[in-house]
């Protein structure tokens, strides 16, 4: 889609209200309203139908907090959405939340989502590439599917919080998560079309929902206040990915998704004030491979040095990617041409006034 342009007006209205009902129940309640114009302007391989659309987005959320013992708390609520592609959404979920003693707390929760299709699923012509065939070509052409499917996941959660001392504390988080009416592309049967009164060959590939997948993983934190001046922040979390296509899809790069991610992610932040008014920060992030675009791990380090002037003025500087030379750290759609992350330094002046 390179050369596309579009023109977008977008409005966003949100109402939220907090009601106490009781010793034992504390709503939270709201209402929503979106909605977003566009023009989007044809290109020589890429055009919408229609070019002008306008999409309203109406919402409601209800959430309510329910004491149930001295320590049992059950929190149930839900939003409420009706989309132009799809009409109404319903959108449940609920958590209980134990907390155990004064050092740790347990939690569960289960949550239904799902995606509201974009402009593209819908009416996107676009031309991905073509083929020579003697006096012709062959056009790879994809359309999008008037007749849609928001996609959805099942998600449950866990979490355990521990207080281990007044200055270390620990969390586990574990999930696992079922989606279904994913998004696939499926070929078509091709037919004759015409290019500047030239005869070609279409192989059309439309947008359908015929993969679904289940996921789990985890994350684990801890936090170190180590002194007054000094605190250590880490973090790890595992990802294991398995998508599936239904037996009625013919699209062989459902499963190929699952080397978009990351499996294995670690982190660890520094945060010390040697002296009063300076603040110097810095962390270290490891990201796994990322098999479907290409792309090695990678380790980067940044670090950060502040300095405060009175409590509205602070003067920073800014590291990045230090210790590496360029490299690549996500890929593009073809997992070819990647965007180099280089080694930069920046300067910040802030000022904060009421």
């Amino acid at each position: 889609m390179q050369g596309f342009r579009q023109a977008r007006t977008t409005t966003d209205v949100d109402f939220k209200h907090h009601w106490a009902l009781g010793p034992r129940n504390d709503i939270v309640w709201g209402l929503g309203y979106w909605v977003s114009s566009d023009h989007l302007t044809p290109t020589a391989t890429t055009l919408f139908s229609p070019a002008l659309r306008t999409d309203p987005l109406y919402s409601a959320f209800l959430q309510d907090e329910i004491r149930i013992a001295p320590t049992v708390s059950l929190v149930l609520g839900s939003r409420f959405e009706h989309n132009s592609y799809t009409g109404f959404e319903f959108e449940p979920s609920a958590q209980v939340v134990w907390s155990a003693s004064a050092r740790q707390t347990v939690w569960v929760s289960a949550t239904r989502a799902s995606r509201e299709p974009a402009r593209t699923d819908f009416g996107v012509q676009d031309d991905y590439g073509s083929i020579p065939l003697g006096d012709t070509t062959a056009t790879l052409r994809v359309f999008g599917n008037p007749l849609l499917k928001p996609e959805q996941v099942m998600d449950f959660g866990a979490g355990y919080r521990f207080q281990a001392t007044k200055r270390l504390s620990l969390d586990l988080a574990p999930f696992l998560s079922y989606y279904r009416d994913l998004q696939t592309l499926e070929p078509g049967a091709p037919f004759l079309g015409t290019d500047e009164g030239q005869p070609q060959l279409i192989l059309p590939y439309v947008f359908n929902y015929l993969a679904h997948a289940r996921n789990y993983g985890g994350e684990a934190f801890a936090n170190w206040t180590v002194s007054k001046r000094w605190s250590l922040f880490g973090s790890f979390s595992l990802l294991h990915m398995n998508v599936l296509r239904d037996a009625s899809s013919q699209d062989t790069t459902a499963q190929a998704s699952v080397g978009d991610s990351p499996k294995h992610e670690f982190q660890i932040r520094s945060r010390f004030s040697p002296r009063p008014r300076w603040d110097w920060d810095i962390s270290m992030a490891y990201s796994g491979q990322l098999d479907g675009f290409n792309v090695p791990a990678s380790t980067r380090v940044d670090s950060r040095l502040a300095y405060r002037i009175g409590e509205s003025i602070e003067l920073s500087v800014t590291g990045s990617n230090l210790l590496q030379p360029p490299h690549a750290e996500f890929g593009d759609q073809e997992g070819l041409l990647h965007t180099l992350v280089k080694p930069g330094v920046s300067v910040k002046f802030t000022w904060r006034f009421r």
